[in-house]
This record gives structure tokens, C-alpha cells and sequence, in this order.
């Protein structure tokens, strides 16, 4: 619909605009505590949105209108997640900011894994069933405070590994294959 999404943070709403730049929808318009600090929003084939909530460590599932519908993933699993991306199978990616994991889920929000360095210093070897503290790691496959992911048509995963000024591939199988970006030498 050619429709402008915008996550105001520090408003905790999610504002859409049309093409012409006229609000059409404020979400959360009397700053309740339904949204957070909202970081991303993405969508599923119906589209339904997904607010991706920082301050409230949720993912929310909204009707394409605007009206909540449930809360699909809490702080049972996030510590302060900063994006969430459907690939082509409607599998949730959620880049947990505040845990340094990303957390794969089913778009009803049921947990599948999750990828990253572990508390003893190890690294995940594909998707993690068990739900370790994570931990920060500039280790090859590990995380400083990621900020998205996205997959390609394979199924590939691309991380936007902030503090270590990188972008981590990971396979489908959560397996680390490498990595681009500044090394410490510059």
C-alpha cells in the first residue's frame, strides 16, 4: 500500500504515514503501556505487524489496522530486542540487542534456538535448544550487541554484529561461515 512505517522510540508509539506523508495511524496513541519503546516492525502474509518492543523486551502482534492482538514472544526469552524479520517460511528472527543472541522462533512464537557465545566463552554450534545466558563475544560467530538479521533466498542469515563492526553469514543450520567488516588494526 506504499505505506511509511516509523517505530518512534522515544515516543513509544509506531506511526503510519501514506505516500503523501499524511498520518494515517498512530499506534499506541495515548503512550499506554502496550508499546515501549518500539524498535522495528515487520510483517506476516496477512499483514498483521509484528512491533518489535526494546522497552518492553516483547514482540507484539498487531492487525494491519493497528489493534493489538497478543503479545507473541516476552522476557521469558528477550532482554532487550531491537529488531525482529520473517524470512520466505514465516520463521521469526529476533536480534536480541540486550542478550547478544539472535533467537529463531515460528511466527506463533514458539522458541526454536538461538545463536551466539555462550557464558563459558564456547559458541553455539547451529541452533541452541537449551536457553544459556548468552554472552558478549568478539569471537567469529559470537556477538557485541547485534542489531538485525535478514536471510537471502537459501536460506543464508546476514547479523549486524554493531560493536564488533562486522556482518556475521550464518547457514540455515545456524552454523557460523564468515564474516566482513573493520579489524581492529582498522
Amino acid at each position: 500500500q506504499e505505506n511509511i512505517y516509523i517505530s518512534d522510540f522515544g515516543g513509544h508509539n509506531l506511526l503510519i504515514y501514506n505516500k503523501n506523508l499524511n498520518l494515517i495511524k498512530n499506534v499506541n496513541p495515548n503512550n499506554e503501556d502496550i508499546l515501549k519503546n518500539p524498535h522495528s516492525v515487520d510483517f506476516d502474509h496477512k499483514e498483521n505487524m509484528y512491533i518489535t518492543d526494546f522497552g518492553n523486551k516483547k514482540v507484539q502482534k498487531f492487525s494491519k489496522e493497528g489493534k493489538f492482538i497478543k503479545t507473541i514472544i516476552d522476557e521469558k526469552y528477550l532482554k532487550g530486542p531491537a529488531t525482529s524479520y520473517f524470512d520466505k517460511y514465516e520463521n521469526l528472527y529476533v536480534s536480541d540487542y540486550g542478550s547478544n543472541a539472535l533467537l529463531k522462533f515460528s511466527k506463533d512464537g514458539l522458541f526454536i534456538g538461538w545463536i551466539g557465545a555462550k557464558q563459558d566463552g564456547t559458541l553455539t554450534e547451529g541452533w541452541e535448544k537449551n536457553l544459556n545466558e548468552a554472552s558478549i563475544s568478539n569471537l567469529p560467530g559470537g556477538f557485541d550487541r547485534l542489531h538485525m538479521a535478514r536471510v537471502d533466498l537459501e536460506g543464508n542469515i546476514y547479523v549486524a554484529d554493531t560493536w564488533n563492526n562486522r556482518i556475521q553469514k550464518f547457514s540455515k543450520d545456524g552454523l557460523f561461515i564468515g564474516w566482513i567488516g573493520a579489524k581492529q588494526d582498522g
